[in-house]
Formats: C-alpha cells, structure tokens, sequence
C-alpha cells in the first residue's frame, strides 16, 4: 500500500472519532482526544502516562516486530528516551496500539514559536546523531518494512533476494531497484539524464564498505524529537517510516537534509548542519551525497504514487544539485 493511500486513510481515521474513542475506553482508558499525527499514525491522549495510536497502514504482525524493536533500543543505556508499545490491537481493520507517553515538546514547535534558535536546533539534532550512532542494532531492526512496502529492507526467509546475502550495500542496492521499478519512468521525465545518475547511484551502492550497523531512524525531522526548557533533546519519536539497521552516516545525511526542507534558508541550514557532521564523526561528503541521492530516489513518489506533491520535487531538486551529481 502506498503512502499516498496512508494518507488517505489518515483522513478516514480523524473522521471516525467516535469509533477511535470507542476502542479505547472499552479497554479502560481515559480519551483525552488528538495530540497529533506524524507519517505513520495518529496518536491520542488516554491520560497518565499513556497515549494511543491509530495506524494508517502498519498491521499487527508489523507492530509486533516494532515492539520488538523498541524493546530491542530499551536494552541499551540512552540519555534520550524511545517509544514503547504496551499493546496491539485492531479495530475496524485497523491496527492501534497503547504505548508510554514521552514527554517534552517538538523541535519544531519550538522551533516555529522562537523559544529555540537555529543554531540549539542543529546542536539538538548533532546530539541525537551522536547518541544513535552508538547502538547497535539488533534482529528486529532487520525485520522492520520501510517506506510503504509490506517486507523489510533486510532479506528474511520470506523475502530472498537473488545475490542479497543480507548486507547493507546490496539490502539498499534492491531497495532503489524496486523503487525505480515502480517510479522509475516519472523520475525520467522530471530529473535530467536519470538513467546515467542512476548508473553512477548503484555503482556507489555496491561499492559501499561494511560498517557496524547502527539503528536509524530515517525520518529525523525537527516535528520527531521531543526537546527540554533548554532545547536539549528528551526523547525521538514516530519510528518506522524508514527505520531498519544501517550505517549511521546514511541516517546523519538525511538528517542535515530534512532539518529545514522547505525553508526559505534551507541550503544555509544543511550546510551548517552538514559541517558540524563532518567536525563530530567525519563522514566522507562523497558518502553522505551518495545516501541524499539513495534517499532521493527512494523516497520520491512516497507521499504520491503520481509525483505531483512538494516531496517528489524536492527530491528531483536533490538529483539535481551539483554537489550531489558532483559527488556521484
């Protein structure tokens, strides 16, 4: 199912508020109404410390594999707190799930009300990066679907991939093979020679070096990461979009990317955050180009399969810019 149909069924879900309200004091809580919705559901206030959360697309055995996940992230020291599920369950063939409340308020909201600057923005998510380049990820991260497809990035028993012999490089190398399968002709006709950048894109997939894999988020946005008084960062949340087991340098390139898409200064605020990367872990720029290129390429037709929306021309911007071509 496509994040376009996500979308879709995100309207279906806040138009059925009874039924949502419905579910949940039936199983004793308390319904406080919406807090808010991020890319893979909307998530409710049930009091105390527990929130819940309607999914658009996620089925129950894909939340289990993410319980699994958080639970995974729960075994390892953080400054910084993860979500936890406390229950799955479905309801008028949706799937919903009661997990802990984190407290904090959005980078963003702070961000858009002046109570933090830019520069305690980009040291927020320097932070984060810091501390989710130091664990390790586990099994369930392997099995975790991205983006809008139903398996993971990681070959399983259920999903072989001829030649994948379960490694970054050639995991990510068939993810950008299926996405052009399915996109391929739209990005033809928006980004200029896409068949030659393409070519040089896989090469530079295949010839990625093995590193520790690490857990990433892949969907860092300023709206995912909750913040203090003092904009230092509490907890990350809304996990799954893209989120697997990786090399930490492709979740830092995205990241500097996606801090300030749309802003009128948004190249000046990449490049500043792309700097303070480059001073805190060293990541080759040719590296994170190439992972902008990948996330490009992936990602373009994710909010709608018919290319005709703000992301899918970012990323043509993106294949386009001469530092990423230069790179590639």
């Amino acid at each position: 199912m496509r994040v376009l149909d996500s979308i879709r069924r995100m309207t279906d879900v806040t138009g059925s508020a009874g039924r949502t309200q419905q579910y949940f004091t039936d199983r004793g809580h308390t319904f406080g109404g919406t807090l808010g919705q991020g890319m893979e559901g909307t998530v409710y206030d049930l009091g105390g410390d527990v929130v819940g959360k309607v999914w658009y697309r996620r089925g129950p055995e894909d939340l289990a594999v993410l319980q699994q996940f958080y639970a995974e992230l729960a075994t390892h020291p953080s400054p910084i707190r993860f979500p936890e599920i406390l229950e799955v369950g479905e309801f008028d063939g949706r799937s919903a799930t009661v997990e802990r409340k984190l407290t904090g308020t959005t980078l963003r909201a702070r961000l858009q009300a002046g109570t933090a600057t830019i520069e305690q923005g980009r040291e927020c998510v320097l932070e984060v990066l810091a501390v989710l380049r130091e664990i390790p990820a586990g099994a369930a991260a392997r099995r975790l679907p991205v983006v809008d497809e139903a398996r993971p990035l990681w070959p399983t028993a259920a999903y072989e991939d001829n030649g994948n012999a379960g490694t970054w490089s050639r995991s990510l190398h068939a993810l950008v093979e299926r996405r052009v399968e399915l996109f391929g002709d739209q990005l033809r006709a928006a980004v200029t020679d896409f068949d030659a950048k393409l070519a040089r894109i896989l090469a530079g997939v295949r010839r990625l070096p093995e590193t520790p894999l690490r857990v990433v988020h892949g969907d860092l946005v300023p709206d995912n990461i909750l913040v203090d008084e003092a904009c230092r960062p509490l907890a990350v949340l809304d996990w799954g979009f893209l989120s697997t087991a990786g090399d930490p340098a492709f979740e830092a390139a995205l990241a500097a990317g996606l801090f300030d898409m749309y802003g009128a200064g948004a190249r000046e605020s990449e490049a500043e955050l792309f700097a303070g990367i480059q001073d805190s872990a060293g990541y080759p720029p040719e590296l994170m180009h190439l992972y902008r290129a990948v996330y490009a390429v992936v990602t373009s037709n994710v909010y709608d399969s018919e290319g005709q929306d703000g992301h899918f021309a970012w990323c043509v911007a993106s294949l386009e810019r001469d530092d990423i071509v230069a790179a590639l």
